[in-house]
């Protein structure tokens, strides 16, 4: 994984261990700035491009660096999000959306603590246009641990056989419907997973639901809805991902735990390595920022 971070000062290039000249090591920091250079450190897990200063010699310099060795996929920290080069980069930029789509049982069950409600005794609905691997996972942890779950798509063959293996190895009923009037009537947590906001505006939403969005913010202008929003999240990390050393501390967290999962794998076994991980959800953030325990409680 490519890591990249601008710094104004030395110390974040050089380790105390360096046996150079703390002179000499800020002259080096100052050559490259001026130069539009950049530095590049080894790293466990990739390697960290830490760069000096954001002029437009560094970032000719940068594109050809990226251009050169083929890097698709790269993680940057919290000051280079909103910087030109990056938002309208073709790169594939890490935001925590790939990451969010792994953490949807972790939601389920951190809503169900703010709430001081029992698994089993609630009701969650997916909203699913193209199902995925990753989908059928999720459906099914789900299911395994609330009272009722509903599925509404197009896609009812994947799902319906996913449904017969639920029903016959734990006598789970899986309800796969294309109902948009009424299927979502007891709802207590909704998860909109590829949906746009038009479409799940035409369902019948329950006043109090709370509803998750995945993959795109969709404004809730159902009459009378009085519920939860869920536009984002954060987590909790291990710590080992966390090391001062490494000099990723100005790195989003959910954003560099997602650079150490991002991998070519089936999803059952990165739902696997975030179980082992321990992660768990800390807040959920909606349109007017992080949602406080009073709102999910009311």
């Amino acid at each position: 994984m490519i890591y990249i971070k601008y710094t104004k000062d030395y110390i974040d290039v050089f380790s105390e261990n360096t046996k150079i000249p703390k002179q000499f090591k800020k002259f080096i920091f100052k050559i490259k700035a001026m130069s539009g250079k950049f530095f590049v450190k080894k790293i466990p897990n990739g390697e960290l491009i830490i760069l000096p200063s954001k002029s437009k010699t560094l970032k000719k310099n940068l594109e050809k660096f990226i251009k050169i060795y083929g890097i698709k996929t790269v993680c940057i920290s919290k000051d280079l999000e909103e910087d030109e080069f990056f938002k309208y980069s073709d790169l594939n930029i890490l935001n925590g959306k790939w990451l969010y789509k792994y953490l949807i049982f972790n939601y389920i069950k951190y809503i169900s603590q703010e709430q001081e409600n029992r698994l089993e005794e609630m009701e969650v609905s997916f909203l699913i246009n193209k199902i995925t691997e990753l989908d059928l996972e999720n459906i099914e942890e789900t299911a395994k641990a609330v009272k009722c779950i509903n599925v509404i798509t197009d896609a009812t063959a994947r799902t319906k056989r996913l449904g017969e293996k639920l029903y016959k190895e734990n006598g789970i009923l899986l309800n796969v419907t294309k109902n948009y009037k009424k299927s979502l009537i007891k709802s207590n947590i909704i998860i909109n997973m590829d949906f746009p906001e038009e479409e799940i505006n035409k369902f019948a939403i329950p006043r109090k639901a709370i509803i998750i969005n995945i993959e795109k913010k969709a404004k809730i202008n159902y009459k009378g809805f009085n519920g939860v929003n869920v536009w984002d999240y954060n987590s909790s990390i291990p710590k080992k991902y966390l090391d001062d050393d490494l000099n990723l501390d100005s790195f989003r967290k959910e954003i560099l735990y997602e650079s150490y999962l991002y991998k070519n794998t089936s999803p059952r076994n990165i739902l696997k390595e975030i179980k082992k991980d321990n992660i768990h959800i800390e807040s959920l953030i909606g349109q007017k920022g992080i949602i406080r325990k009073a709102e999910f409680s009311k």
